[in-house]
Parts: C-alpha cells; structure tokens; sequence
C-alpha cells in the first residue's frame, strides 16, 4: 500500500478534439447551451445510417401488432413507456421488450448519450491507445461505440457489447453489418446478463483497455440490484483491470444519472477499491449541470452541456423523437497505467 500512486487527474496540454477551437475571447463568450460545430457531418457517421434505419422502422404503437403491454392498454406513446420503465410506474411495462420501442429509444436517446461520450473522451490524451478494445456493459443501442467511430483516428477498434434485453438483436445486427462492411470495426454483441457471465468459468476473450458503463449503476439501483454492484466492481477490478495488456493504459468511463449521493458515493467506492489493490491510476469525477454549493464532491463541471448533433438532427425527427436533449450524466473516467 505504501507503494501507491494515486494521481488526481489533470487535464492534458493537447487533446485530439471534435471540436473547431474559436479563440480564446470568442470561447468565453459562449453560453453553455450553444452548438459547437463538429469536424464530421452526421451522414458520413455510424450514428446517422443506426438513426435512420430505427426512424425508417419505427411505426406508431397503435400499428404495431401482437402489443405485450402488460396492462393491455398501450397508450400508443412509446414515450409513456419509457417513463413507465424509467420511473417504475406500478402495474406497467418494467422492461425494455418491445423492438418498437427501442427504434424510438434509440432515435430519442444516442444523440443525447453518445455526446456525453465524446465530452469524457476530449478530456484524454487518446494518442496513448493503439488500439480500442472496448467492453460496453449495458451497451444498449452502442452510443460509446458512435463516439469512438469519431475519434478512432485509423485506429482499429474491437467493440464487444452486452445487454440483458434480447430485443436489442434487430438494432445490434443492423450496427454489425454496418462497422464490418464500412468501417471495418469489429462488433460483437451478446444479449445476457452480465452476472451469468461474471457466473461462468469462461470470461470474455479479449483483453479489453477500454471498460464503459453505460447507465448500470442507476438501473441496478431502480431494478433492486444495488447489491450487486460491489460485486459487479470487484470482478470489474479482477477481470479487467488486473488483466490488462501491459503495452496500453486502461480507460474505465462510467456515465450515469447525476444524483449527489447514489451514483457520486459509487464513483468513490470504486476508486477506494482501486487504491486498494494498490494500482496506479488517474481519476476524474465530471458532471454538466449546476449542481448546489458543496455538492460538486470533487466533481469538475463541464463548461457546456450542449447536444453536439443539436444543429444536425433534422427538426422533423428532433420533434419526433425529442431528440435534442442537452448533456445531462454524471461521469467517472479513470485511468490505469
């Protein structure tokens, strides 16, 4: 223990960005909710050929045929759904099992989602990484995998994600298809609880160096999981981190709901069982919206929050789907040496 190297994490001098940087006095002026042109048009982007597949499949709930609401009254909105999911509505959908309406999650979340990606992935120094061997654990429609097709810089990228819904499957091969036969990303999915997983003497077959959390530790807390999460942390720093390649560093982004004490004391709980084992890492707590005096917990405020595909999505589908949602998580991104 006396050996340990924990290092606050500071941001580096020069930074692969999507960004086109203004000057300096033009920077300052910018009001948080403003649009910052990316260097990339979403159409020659993995996320615009997912967006429109989903919008091109996606039909009203009132058309859909053989509806498994567990109500049996569908108000027909796949946004009530999705609050029923998210908000644990009684006596209504708890999970999320209907293809239809993950086309509809998928066009209304991964813009928002995906630019919160790319926000943690500007704060490192990525020339570091000669590959991307990336591990998402509740990967859902991939938009950690939409934000490391911008930064990939002719880097290979291997994705492996895993998500317990199987009704993933039509949107994950759609994804496959897509980053093999253009972009020659390696994608593999599998639709299994990540415990089953975790639960078998065969781990997953790649060394990774590259760990993202999407969303897990709040939907533990609301699906009454909470307890597997220490768990799900040490088999994290087991499997992972104590197995990674020894010619890379390790990135581990957790991005969640920004919640001052459920998600931030996780984010504390990890780093304490980093510093245990003793490894050598930078850590960073980062957040977008204005939190209350003294609840910042170490936490750096991100200067804006803005959508980064705002000016992209067409105004049919931002109406659509309320697709234009400014940044809104939590995150921890950690480095290990």
């Amino acid at each position: 223990m006396d050996s340990l190297k924990y290092i606050e994490y500071q941001q580096p001098k020069q930074r692969p960005s999507l960004v086109r940087r203004r000057s300096r006095s033009r920077t300052a002026a910018i009001p948080r909710y403003s649009y910052l042109p990316r260097k990339r048009v979403v159409s020659e982007l993995l996320i615009g050929d997912l967006v429109d597949f989903c919008d091109n499949k996606f039909e009203k709930c009132s058309d859909c045929t053989g509806c498994n609401h567990p109500s049996g009254k569908c108000s027909g909105a796949c946004s009530d759904c999705l609050h029923e999911i998210q908000y644990h509505r009684s006596g209504k959908r708890e999970n999320y099992d209907c293809r239809n309406m993950l086309r509809y999650y998928a066009c209304h979340t991964i813009w928002k989602r995906c630019s919160e990606i790319l926000y943690a992935l500007e704060t490192l120094n990525l020339k570091k990484y000669r590959t991307f061997d990336i591990l998402s654990i509740g990967c859902g429609a991939a938009p950690d995998l939409m934000a490391f097709d911008q930064f990939k810089q002719g880097k290979p990228i291997r994705y492996h994600g895993i998500d317990i819904e199987s009704k993933w499957d039509e949107i994950h091969d759609f994804i496959s298809e897509k980053s093999g036969s253009i972009r020659n990303i390696d994608v593999r999915f599998e639709n299994r609880d990540i415990y089953d997983i975790m639960d078998s003497q065969k781990w997953l077959p790649l060394p990774y160096n590259v760990i993202i959390l999407q969303y897990m530790i709040a939907g533990h807390i609301y699906d009454g999981r909470a307890d597997k999460i220490d768990f799900m942390f040490d088999k994290i720093i087991e499997k992972f981190v104590a197995m990674k390649p020894h010619d890379t560093p390790l990135l581990l982004i957790i991005n969640d709901i920004d919640h001052k004490s459920w998600i931030c004391d996780y984010y504390n709980l990890f780093i304490k069982k980093l510093r245990k084992c003793g490894f050598e890492f930078t850590a960073s707590k980062r957040h977008f919206e204005e939190r209350e005096d003294g609840m910042n917990a170490g936490s750096k405020l991100y200067k804006v929050r803005t959508n980064r595909f705002l000016a992209d999505i067409p105004k049919g589908h931002r109406e659509k789907y309320n697709a234009n949602a400014p940044c809104s998580a939590s995150q921890l991104i950690i480095e290990v040496a």
